[in-house]
């Protein structure tokens, strides 16, 4: 009978183990899946900060551009006026 008991306290003690070991394994599988898509996100954000930079980079290179040309027709102005005062 004794035999019986420890047999049945070992299987009992054996499933316990084993779905405290499966219950840990799900735990970290839920953090791995967290880990996984805060690092996705922190990507995509990243990702949105790049191409907005980038675009910011891009206005003021039209600006600088553009006010280049500016200067380069006043500039071209100027001499033409020059030219009929004298």
């Amino acid at each position: 009978m004794k035999s019986l008991y420890e047999f049945a306290l070992s299987i009992k003690i054996d499933f316990l183990s084993t779905a405290l070991m499966a219950l840990i394994l799900l735990l970290a599988g839920v953090l791995f899946n967290w880990s996984a898509c805060s690092d996705i996100k922190a990507i995509e954000r990243y990702r949105l900060y790049l191409e907005q930079k980038q675009a910011e980079q891009q206005q003021i290179q039209r600006h600088q551009e553009w006010f280049s040309e500016v200067n380069k027709g006043y500039m071209e102005l100027e001499n033409r006026l020059n030219k009929r005062s004298e």
